[in-house]
């Protein structure tokens, strides 16, 4: 299948696979208590009862919003409304995914929770929130692969995970209709939640001992993307001094105006039986997530392979909304007048296309190379064919998973990087490390055509140099590996004390300009580059 989009850069990105970077991940558990003894807290909404152990206080499943059930369904978030006493021993479940497979097992609507990890000893500490990816449709800030105990305990700062609304409940846009709400539903709900998740981040992280004038956001893929909007939005200015992006950036073509996002909800409407009825809205706040979910048809190919947005009935993105966007995101980073000087460190894997282009038929000869990309990118097949000649890859495999990586992940990020450095500090880096994880092996194993492309250092591989420790991610066992993972961790930390990941005993890393586009590459004694994969970048960025 063909996307009818044009195939520059910032068409294409709606188009590519809506890989969970919490596929198959295990989840932490929400029925026992950890170990260790009880410390208290006392925030605006009462006490909180939480966990000391080994050097980290562990608060879990912590309401920040009211749950959005019933009339709440896809309105903006509303204050939690718990008070007295709260035992949080055990994260609460996921919110409800739109595909799978998934991590999140047992996901419910009633999701609104985060999780405290803070260092046992006196502050304030810099404040780390994790935004979990998942390609806004799946995923949890609850997988174990996102445990923010060695994190916070190695770096001496506070880790934040929270979840937050995904897919049809998260991202859907209603106009005023007749016998419905008194108003429109203008989506970005999933955005929303994450927004609030920081104000109480910024009301109440002092009574753990954090310093709410320095907190950093961070997150890969759907994450990243989303904390590219947040960055963006007027509604974040003060709730965030740094952001970190790891792999992935918002651009105008992948979000939708408002008339495109209602367009959407109204197939929704129409998808579900409501559209004919006296109160569409009543009429589909009415149905369970199950049935919601069976009337759009739910997608079981999300693990590798391209997956284009035409192909589901519901695909969440951005929309322009008056409120959380109320322009397109570019011009509101052109023009962001966020309060001082919000740092960026952003950057990508070298082989972010591997598992994205997978499972693709993929020709052995060279006399098919054009009309395969021509296929797979709308019509672009002779351009492509010379900018990616067939004689310079080991495989067809491997150049489209090289444009991919382009096209979807390290040039729309040196968009970004470009933008934001004009009037903001930036660091750029490219995560070049050889992974391994035995998982990922058996799924491209499994999964991938033949003529695939290896997979390398691919998408979301760097999680267990960020988080220390291993996962199915990856498992980080021999000494390059773990003297690398000691400098992620150090080089995040550094970014999160103070806007610059440099520090003692570190190579250095230049800061990125657009007269100077350094990058750091990020593996076993790591060097510096600059303009990477510039030639390419003009390309899809459409000849700027």
């Amino acid at each position: 299948m063909k996307c009818t989009r044009p195939a520059r850069l910032q068409n294409l990105i709606p188009c590519l696979t809506v890989l969970t970077l919490s596929l198959f991940m295990l989840v932490a558990c929400v029925a026992c208590a950890p170990p260790g003894s009880d410390v208290e807290v006392e925030t605006s909404y009462g006490t909180l009862v939480g966990k000391r152990h080994e050097g980290i206080d562990k608060f879990l499943g912590i309401p920040y919003a009211k749950p959005p059930v019933g009339n709440l369904r896809w309105e903006g978030p509303q204050p939690p409304a718990w008070f007295g006493k709260r035992y949080a021993y055990s994260q609460q479940k996921g919110c409800v995914q739109g595909g799978t497979p998934t991590s999140s097992f047992g996901s419910v609507e009633n999701c609104l929770y985060l999780n405290v990890w803070a260092p046992s000893t006196p502050g304030p500490h810099p404040v780390m929130v994790w935004i979990h990816g998942g390609g806004l449709l799946t995923g949890s800030g609850n997988d174990l692969q996102w445990d923010g105990a060695t994190l916070a305990l190695k770096q001496n700062v506070i880790v934040v995970s929270l979840n937050y609304r995904l897919t049809y409940l998260g991202f859907l846009a209603f106009p005023q209709m007749p016998g419905s709400a008194p108003h429109a539903i203008a989506g970005n709900q999933g955005f929303l939640d994450q927004v609030a998740a920081l104000e109480w981040v910024q009301e109440n992280i002092g009574a753990f001992e954090g310093d709410p004038d320095n907190v950093t956001i961070f997150g890969v893929s759907g994450g990243s993307f989303s904390n590219c909007y947040l960055l963006a939005s007027p509604l974040t200015d003060g709730l965030f001094q740094q952001v970190i992006m790891e792999s992935g950036a918002c651009n105008d073509e992948i979000t939708q105006s408002a008339e495109e996002a209602e367009a959407q909800g109204l197939e929704l409407l129409e998808a579900t039986g409501c559209a004919a009825h006296s109160d569409p809205i009543e009429c589909a706040r009415a149905l369970t997530p199950s049935q919601i979910q069976f009337a759009l048809g739910p997608k079981t190919d999300m693990l590798t392979g391209l997956a284009y947005m035409e192909d589901w009935t519901f695909f969440p993105t951005g929309a322009v909304d008056k409120n959380f966007l109320p322009d397109l995101p570019e011009s509101l980073l052109e023009n962001s007048a966020k309060d001082g000087n919000v740092s960026l460190l952003i950057g990508t894997a070298k082989d972010e296309g591997s598992l994205l282009t997978g499972s693709w038929p993929h020709p052995l000869e060279e006399a098919d190379y054009v009309s395969h990309l021509d296929d797979y990118f709308y019509g672009w097949g002779e351009e492509l064919s010379v900018l990616y000649p067939f004689a310079d890859f080991y495989s067809s495999g491997e150049a489209a998973s090289q444009m991919m990586t382009d096209m979807a992940m390290t040039c729309p990020s040196r968009k970004i990087a470009n933008i934001w450095s004009e009037r903001h500090p930036v660091h750029f880096f490219q995560f070049t490390q050889d992974v391994y994880s035995p998982f990922f092996l058996l799924v491209a194993l499994l999964n991938h055509t033949p003529n695939a492309a290896m997979l390398g250092t691919f998408h979301a591989s760097m999680g267990p140099y960020v988080f220390g420790i291993d996962s199915p991610l990856g498992m980080v066992n021999t000494f390059g590996r773990l003297d690398l993972r000691a400098d992620i961790m150090s080089y995040w930390g550094n970014f999160a004390r103070t806007g610059n990941p440099n520090g003692v005993e570190l190579n250095a890393w230049p800061p990125y300009t657009t007269e100077r586009p350094d990058h750091l590459a990020l593996q076993f004694n790591p060097q510096p580059g600059t303009a990477l994969r510039q030639e390419y970048c003009e390309f899809w960025w459409g000849g700027e």
